[in-house]
C-alpha cells in the first residue's frame, strides 16, 4: 500500500468497499389483530412474522455513495466464483457511472465558456457568506481588484 501511495497519492480516492447484510421483510401483525377495536389506553399485542430474508451485497466509494448493490438469489452459495461474478458486475457498473459522469461534464463544459484573466484586468471578488465582517446589509462582492500575477490559464 505504501508503494501504491508513493506512486500515485490519489489512488485512495478510487477505493471501493463492500459489505453484505441480511435484509428481513416482516409483517408486524395479522389481519385479525388489525381489525380489532381497542381503547386508546389498551396496548395491542403485536406478533412479528418474518416473511422473507435476503442477503444484500453493497459497494460504497470513498464519499459514502452507493456504487452498486445486488440481492443474492435464494439458495445461492456465496463462494469464490459468485464473488468474482459480483466483482465483474460491480466493475461494469462503476465504468458506466464514470462514463455517464464524464458525459455530463463534457456537456456542462461545452455550454460554459472558460474565463481567463490577464494581468491588470479588473475583477470582483465574491465575499463568502460566513465571513465574520459580513452583516445583513453588506455587499456580496468587493472590488474592483487588479490582477497582479497570472499563475496559469485557470488561476
Amino acid at each position: 500500500m505504501v508503494e501504491m501511495f508513493n506512486s500515485d497519492p490519489h489512488w485512495l480516492k478510487n477505493a471501493i468497499t463492500g459489505d453484505e447484510t441480511w435484509v428481513h421483510r416482516y409483517d408486524p401483525e395479522i389481519k385479525r389483530q388489525s381489525s380489532q377495536w381497542l381503547e386508546p389506553r389498551e396496548s395491542r399485542f403485536k406478533k412479528v412474522r418474518i416473511l422473507k430474508s435476503k442477503c444484500l451485497i453493497t459497494f460504497f466509494d470513498v464519499k459514502g455513495l452507493l456504487v452498486y448493490y445486488e440481492f443474492v438469489s435464494e439458495g445461492q452459495t456465496i463462494n469464490k466464483h459468485y464473488c468474482l461474478e459480483v466483482k465483474d458486475a460491480r466493475n461494469l457498473a462503476i465504468l458506466r457511472t464514470r462514463q455517464h459522469r464524464d458525459s455530463w461534464k463534457e456537456r456542462h463544459d461545452s455550454k460554459h465558456l472558460a474565463i481567463s484573466f490577464e494581468v491588470c484586468d479588473l475583477v470582483l471578488r465574491r465575499i463568502p457568506f460566513n465571513d465574520p465582517r459580513l452583516i445583513k446589509t453588506s455587499p456580496k462582492y468587493e472590488g474592483p481588484l487588479n490582477i497582479v500575477k497570472k499563475f496559469s490559464n485557470v488561476t
